[in-house]
């Protein structure tokens, strides 16, 4: 997968970009959106210029997806962190003195509506291809 529109003066939404978080450690959110300008470089920006990062986990993901993603996301400073669980809970989380913390919740049939980090209400069951519903 490629990344496309870092040339953009917007923020971003990227997939298959990944995220810079320590010296040789990178990365690869499941989407993410990054604002205009910051720094590419080996397949990956800077974490200093990331405002969300989302993951969606799988069997072989949950421990890094719920746990260690989570703390090193946090450790980098980066502000917003949504997670979609395997029954298709949403939690979307705000980064506050160094940690996550919940500030938003929906599963199945609900929406979502948050302020932050931009206004977005989001119907969880639209998350699911129609095959699956």
């Amino acid at each position: 997968m490629r990344c496309f529109g870092a040339a953009r003066r917007t923020p971003t939404s990227f997939r298959g970009c990944g995220v810079h978080t320590g010296a040789n450690r990178l990365y690869v959110p499941d989407a993410m959106v990054v604002k205009a300008n910051t720094p590419f470089h080996d397949n990956a920006y800077d974490a200093s210029g990331v405002l969300l990062v989302a993951e969606v986990v799988s069997p072989s993901s949950v421990t890094m997806d719920r746990a260690a993603k989570p703390a090193v996301y946090a450790e980098c400073g980066i502000p917003s962190y949504w997670r979609v669980d395997r029954d298709l809970t949403m939690h979307c989380f705000e980064l506050i003195d160094g940690a996550y913390v919940p500030v938003a919740k929906a599963s199945r049939g609900e929406k979502l509506t948050l302020d932050h980090p931009w206004p977005v209400t989001i119907t969880v069951d639209d998350l699911v291809l129609p095959h699956e519903r």
